[in-house]
């Protein structure tokens, strides 16, 4: 009877050693929503849409990593990123098999209907205009949950394959969300 006893006395205070410790967090996760909510009822007071409903000040950060060559080219290339009028381009790659930029841009964003563009560009010679070798497009729409992605896109002509990270803030109130 007494080892009987002694089991259920331990068990019994492992069993409020977790309740207590299930208690702390309880109490943790609820002051973080506190936080949390409190930030989200600032970031509504001064979070401004435009007519298309994107958060003013809205920002789209792209990097360029790497891209992978379906076959060896043995020319000197980069990547043009557009969106809209907004163009950059990556640093040029001189007849390296292995290109890697890790390159980053920052668009402001107005409205999500507009396109983001890669063109895989060739340097051409002096006084030529450089030569597109091939190119893929990003609907930014899709990048609505804002969270940072790292896609894999494929080339429309099939020329290889673009590395790259796209993350859209197009919302802080979104962003915040309590849930």
């Amino acid at each position: 009877m007494d080892e009987f006893t002694n089991v259920f006395f331990e068990a019994e205070a492992v069993l409020r050693s977790k309740l207590e410790s299930c208690e702390r967090l309880l109490r943790d996760y609820e002051r973080q929503r506190t936080e949390i909510a409190s930030r989200l009822d600032e970031v509504k007071k001064t979070e401004v849409m435009n007519k298309y409903g994107v958060m003013e000040g809205s920002t789209l950060t792209v990097t360029v990593m790497e891209l992978e060559l379906n076959q060896r080219v043995i020319a000197d290339i980069y990547i043009e990123v557009a969106l809209g009028e907004n163009i950059g381009t990556t640093t040029i790659c001189r007849n390296a098999y292995n290109r890697s930029w890790n390159e980053t841009f920052v668009y402001d964003v107005e409205k999500d209907d507009i396109p983001l563009r890669f063109g895989l560009k060739q340097v051409a010679m002096q006084g030529e205009e450089d030569k597109e070798i091939d190119f893929v497009m990003v609907d930014v729409r899709k990048l609505r949950d804002q969270q940072k992605k790292e896609e894999l896109l494929e080339l429309y002509d099939g020329a290889g394959r673009l590395r790259v990270t796209l993350q859209w803030l197009h919302s802080r109130v979104t962003l915040c969300r309590v849930p």
